[in-house]
């Protein structure tokens, strides 16, 4: 049985690589038949740790990260915030060339325990 801690992180570390929006079901599919309603109650803790507040809400703005998760084409995605744009050019440098993403995309194979 896959804990709690490890179903959120896997969740993480999928978004995190992923290059497209991926589905609620594929995320949910990384885990045993019998383990998927805790990896949903995992699946939206993660999302409620990673949600920004549309602008002009409470809160908005005020979100200690630098990426949020959002819902879009059909998928989820974690998106770097908007106002972090000076941070992302520093990917453009040729010291920032290798991005993480890029690094650990082999991660996302071992995300699944056997």
């Amino acid at each position: 049985m896959t804990e709690r801690h490890d179903m959120e992180a896997a969740i993480e570390a999928v978004l995190f690589v992923s290059s497209e929006p991926v589905p609620r079901s594929r995320l949910l599919e990384l885990f045993e038949e019998d383990e998927r309603a805790q990896a949903a109650e995992a699946l939206e803790a993660v999302l409620a740790r990673y949600t920004r507040p549309p602008e002009g809400e409470e809160g908005s703005g005020t979100s200690p990260r630098g990426v949020f998760v959002e819902d879009v084409g059909g998928g989820v995605r974690i998106a770097t915030r908007p106002e972090m744009g000076a941070w992302r050019r520093w990917r453009s440098s040729p010291t920032g060339s290798r991005s993480p993403a890029r690094r650990c995309r082999s991660c996302a194979a071992s995300i699944r325990p056997e």
